[in-house]
């Protein structure tokens, strides 16, 4: 994730005020404004921002409308095929949700109430059917 290394560049930036960031955005706080600004471990943490939340759900939007676009065709692809989308969900909700990669992703999916590729291609087609078997 890109917090850690944006932390470790503010950090190492005021530690050695080599680095270009000596005058940086990011504005570290000091835990009590009356400690030593020359100590390192007097400023807070720097907290993820807020942004990353909307930007998780953005990539996830965007990822989900391609993988659902026109799934109704894949209904006999080739299962390598189906591995290589589903490969592509895995790492979409290991990314949103930050879950490791030993971790099973299945109780995951469920918790966010998503299908796998092969589940979602057929509700696709079983909706579309009774869609279209009801006009």
């Amino acid at each position: 994730m890109l917090v850690p290394i944006i932390t470790k560049i503010v950090n190492l930036s005021l530690s050695t005020g080599s680095l270009l960031l000596k005058h940086s955005l990011v504005t570290p706080l000091l835990k009590i404004p009356s400690f030593d600004k020359e100590i390192l471990s007097n400023y807070l943490p720097i907290k993820p921002p807020s942004y990353l939340k909307t930007a998780s759900s953005i990539a996830t939007s965007i990822v989900n409308a391609k993988l659902d676009y026109c799934n109704s065709l894949f209904l006999n692809i080739d299962v390598t095929q189906i591995n290589r989308l589903q490969a592509i969900q895995n790492a979409l909700v290991r990314a949103v949700t930050k879950t490791p990669k030993h971790h099973h992703i299945t109780p995951v999916l469920k918790t966010l109430h998503w299908l796998k590729i092969p589940e979602r291609i057929e509700y696709k087609v079983t909706s579309f059917t009774y869609m279209y078997s009801t006009l």
